[in-house]
Formats: structure tokens, sequence, C-alpha cells
């Protein structure tokens, strides 16, 4: 059984053919339907596309964070052999400078020392001449 139905009405209209239900539409309303249809299907390939940009972005994300924090970690093992460096260079400075103070009572002591080997020789040599 073929029929024909065409609405010629500003709306859809329902025609019932034996035991099917149609709608009936004008042509109008079909080339806006076929426009809303293509639309959409444009959509579709356009969130299609964003979808793909998200997913390479949060992949770069990704990626970028796993850095981050590889540097971060860098930084931080950096840092903590700097701080050894500067204890390292502290307790050297002062060993440096105990080190002055020793040398400097050395020489105190060598000065004193050679002071009274002068004169003890010295009043030695007196001693022997006059005797």
């Amino acid at each position: 059984m073929h029929s024909f139905s065409f609405s010629q009405i500003g709306y859809p209209r329902i025609v019932v053919l034996g035991t099917d239900t149609v709608v009936a539409i004008t042509k109008d309303q079909m080339k806006k339907v076929n426009g809303v249809q293509i639309s959409l299907q444009e959509c579709r390939e356009i969130n299609d596309s964003v979808m793909q940009l998200v997913d390479s972005c949060e992949q770069a994300f990704i990626v970028f964070r796993d850095a981050e924090q590889q540097l971060k970690e860098r930084i931080e093992i950096k840092n903590e052999a700097i701080l050894d460096r500067n204890k390292i260079i502290a307790e050297a400075k002062d060993l440096v400078k105990g080190q002055k103070k020793e040398i400097r009572r050395l020489r105190t002591h060598r000065t004193i020392l050679g002071v009274s080997t002068a004169a003890l020789f010295g009043t030695a040599l007196y001693l022997l001449i006059l005797l």
C-alpha cells in the first residue's frame, strides 16, 4: 500500500497509514530539519576535534607536570648539597681561625724562647768572659 501525504499548514501533521503512523511536514520544514541535522553533524565533528585537542592538552599537562616534579626534586637535591657545602665551609673557616690563633701563640712562644735563649746565652757568655 502506497500513500503520499503532504502537510500544507505551518506545523507537522500526524498521518495514520494502516498500522503505521507518519509525521508529515512541509518542504520548508524539511529544509530546516535537514539544516539542523547538518549543523548538528558539524557540531559533532567540531566536538570530536575539540575532544582530541583536550586529550592532547591533558597528555601534555601530565608530561609537563612530571617534568616539573623531576625538576623540583633535582632542585631540592642541589639545595641540600649547597647546605652541606656551606656547613663544610663554615667548619673549615672555624678550623682556619683556630689554626691562626695557634700559629700566633706558637710565634709568641718562639719569640719568647728566642729572646730567653739569647739572654741566657748572653749571660753565659758574660759570665765566661768575667771568670
